[in-house]
């Protein structure tokens, strides 16, 4: 047998939002937040006139963009919010599958150009060529 919506009789005495939802009184939803600009983002930590901290931001696709406004903790110290900022905006574009454009590529300077020992590699970050011992940019 079914109920009048069609459904099985146990169906129609679960508990939670479905059955709020079934008796019509859906659970009203939760305004979304207002986006916080870039700008304001920068604002807000006190980096706004600061072109290096635009300029992290500015690498950024759209959505990196919005999960670093939403995701970023400045820390306890304000001398390293700017360095923090560079770290996380780094991490959430690798994260991303995004390469970030290093300042030697935006300097017109073709990293593919740079001298890399036999099996070693080119950092995407800084752009320089990294020995094979090292596993990080220098």
């Amino acid at each position: 047998a079914l109920d009048a919506e069609g459904a099985p009789p146990e169906a129609s005495r679960g508990r939670g939002d479905r059955s709020k939802a079934r008796r019509g009184r859906p659970e009203a939803p939760q305004p979304p937040r207002p986006a916080e600009t870039a700008e304001a983002f920068l604002q807000r930590l006190g980096l706004g006139d600061d072109g290096d901290a635009r300029a992290a931001m500015q690498r950024l696709t759209s959505p990196e963009r919005a999960q670093v406004i939403c995701e970023f903790i400045p820390g306890p110290c304000a001398n390293a919010i700017l360095q923090r900022l560079r770290t996380f905006t780094d991490t959430v574009a690798r994260r991303s599958g995004g390469r970030r454009r290093s300042q030697r590529q935006e300097e017109g300077i073709d990293s593919t150009c740079a001298k890399v020992p036999p099996g070693g590699w080119l950092c995407d970050v800084c752009g320089e060529a990294q020995l094979v011992s090292s596993q990080r940019c220098k």
